[in-house]
């Protein structure tokens, strides 16, 4: 799912001049004429200071170091804090990358200690979820996350993705009215889990839009800590409360003599039902329904194996002047929002809602 980047966010530069994003693109002249000069991008009431740099024959806008995450959501030049970024527990070996494809390494063994070996199967679903821009919120997202949009932005995603060097995108089933039966082809299945069914020797997974017949199983032998955490017992399995949350899946299939369709190392993901943003329990899901509701601007800061790292918020707020994070489910701690005037940021009034800024914040980025 792209992020909504919008075009008529202005360049003030130092020469008083000021051009939107759509006109630098247009007219590529605006920044040679600027070239060396440090515009200021208002997508935020305070301005991020910006660099127009020179490489390869072509003028183009950078970030300064450690401001990439300062700007707004619908800003092109938004990246997330690196700061926060729990990809840095990973070895080169378990995560890589090679021009726009991400190399990943998926394992149900034990972790271990950072730097990991490997992904785990439910931090290998909320990367690719991350991945998907799904972790991303804005109030002109409401009523647009439907399954259907879903599931183009995860398969958007595998398309950039390779699990143990092997393509997702092109041996995934992911079912929807097109594609409603796996085949011999398929490696991996993606969907919405509707239903569990146990048995005296496994547990059955029945996913939206699967038309094959049968429920995907899995052996009861393979019921992970994760599992139990989510769904309870393989004797009595339990899906939590669709009103709260709902479970996606991404897992590799094989098919028995029988024709039934097994799961080999399932990830699960729990999220709010409508909005999609990852929820580990009731408490992160009713704050961020509370966000949403409130018209919030955040990120829903992913996790993956580092659940320990206390450096790793909950989410990060993107509407206050800079990025807020909020460490608890708790909506008394998170700040109201405040919309500051424009200013250029020399001025005395800049100044003083910069200072005002900062008795809200939780914990500012750098």
């Amino acid at each position: 799912m792209a992020r909504f980047q919008r075009t008529d966010i202005e360049l003030l530069f130092p020469d008083g001049q000021a051009a939107t994003r759509a006109q630098l693109e247009h007219d590529p002249r605006w920044l040679e004429v600027h070239a060396g000069q440090r515009p200021l991008c208002r997508c935020t009431p305070a301005g991020v200071e910006m660099l127009v740099r020179h490489r390869q024959g072509r003028h183009f806008l950078a970030n300064l170091p450690g401001r990439s995450h300062h700007h707004s959501l619908g800003c092109p030049s938004y990246a997330p804090d690196p700061l926060i970024d729990p990809r840095r527990h990973y070895s080169a070996a378990a995560l890589a990358r090679s021009g726009e494809i991400c190399h990943v390494v998926v394992a149900a063994d034990p972790l271990g200690s950072p730097p990991f070996a490997h992904f785990t199967p439910q931090a290998a679903l909320e990367l690719l979820w991350d991945s998907a821009n799904l972790t991303l919120w804005s109030p002109r997202m409401r009523g647009r996350r439907s399954y259907t949009a879903v599931r183009a932005a995860l398969l958007g995603a595998a398309e950039r993705t390779s699990v143990n060097h092997a393509p997702v995108a092109a041996s995934l089933y992911f079912p929807d009215g097109a594609h409603p039966k796996p085949g011999t082809h398929h490696h991996f299945v993606a969907g919405l889990v509707l239903r569990i069914v146990h048995s005296p020797h496994s547990v059955g997974f029945d996913i939206a839009h699967d038309r094959s017949g049968d429920l995907f199983w899995l052996s009861r032998r393979d019921w992970s800590d994760q599992l139990q955490a989510l769904f309870g017992s393989p004797e009595s399995p339990v899906l939590p409360d669709p009103r709260e949350r709902e479970v996606w899946m991404l897992s590799r299939i094989v098919f028995s003599a029988s024709a039934r369709p097994q799961l080999q190392s399932p990830g699960f993901l729990a999220v709010t039902p409508g909005d999609r943003l990852p929820a580990d329990d009731s408490a992160q899901a009713a704050m961020l329904r509370w966000l949403v509701d409130q018209g919030r601007r955040f990120r829903r800061c992913s996790v993956l194996d580092a659940r320990t790292d206390p450096a790793i918020p909950f989410v990060a707020l993107l509407d206050t002047p800079q990025p807020t994070y909020v460490f608890s489910a708790d909506p008394a701690r998170v700040p109201p929002f405040r919309p500051l005037p424009q200013h250029p940021p020399s001025t005395p009034l800049a100044q003083s809602a910069r200072a005002a800024s900062g008795a809200l914040a939780l914990r500012r980025a750098p």
